[in-house]
């Protein structure tokens, strides 16, 4: 595969709906890896960075992003979540998490709401020992 950008440790990949992988490193560089024409696709990036996320596909076929770091490399964790919807290639500011999280565990529940667990904190890699629903509708 000739990817846009080295495919590190710290990549997510989302499968699609469509059977393509959203993939990315943080929220400025995506791309979608086309599995049936071993090949790549352009996506719409953000403006504002925001890697080691925990990711979930939602329902309406958006990609969410829950925590991770505002800054282009290892950094403190924040509360932040955004969506990008790859129907429209428009990204969308969500409301925050309760608290801090790096690489928050992110778990489905059954009624569309997410598990968020964990992760690193304000003063990462301190871990955060709290838990939270986030309802994303």
């Amino acid at each position: 595969m000739d990817s846009p950008e080295p495919l590190g440790g710290t990549d997510l990949g989302v499968l699609m709906p469509n059977g393509n992988i959203y993939y990315c490193h943080n929220t400025k560089d995506p791309f979608f890896f086309l599995p049936k024409q071993n090949d790549t696709a352009s996506a719409v990036g953000s403006i504002q960075v925001q890697g080691c996320v925990g990711p979930a596909l939602l329902s309406n076929g958006q990609v969410l992003f829950l925590g991770g770091t505002l800054q282009e490399v290892y950094g403190p964790g924040s509360k932040k979540v955004k969506t990008f919807d790859s129907f429209t290639n428009k990204w969308m500011d969500q409301p925050d998490l309760l608290d801090y999280r790096w690489y928050p565990t992110v778990v489905p529940l059954f009624d569309q709401r997410l598990l968020v667990v964990g992760g690193g904190g304000l003063n990462n890699p301190l871990r955060v020992k709290t838990s939270e629903i986030y309802d994303p509708f």
